[in-house]
């Protein structure tokens, strides 16, 4: 059996205050469709977005390799 004792403000200072734990608030989509129509609409959206940054990650590894 063990205890830690995380109590002293240093340690917060130091390892807890500057945590990158949640994603920025600018990248989260908080929004969601009301609708089926407005659901499907953002999935086919992000199927294109994912797409194209595979796309565009697959152009660059064969640039490598040229």
């Amino acid at each position: 059996m063990f205890m830690l004792y995380f109590g002293a403000p240093e340690f917060y200072d130091k390892h807890v205050r500057n945590s990158k734990f949640w994603p920025a608030p600018e990248t989260v989509n908080t929004r969601t469709g009301i609708d089926r129509k407005e659901l499907l609409y953002e999935v086919e959206r992000l199927k294109q977005e994912r797409l194209s940054r595979k796309a565009a990650k697959e152009d660059l590894s064969d640039d490598k390799n040229i």
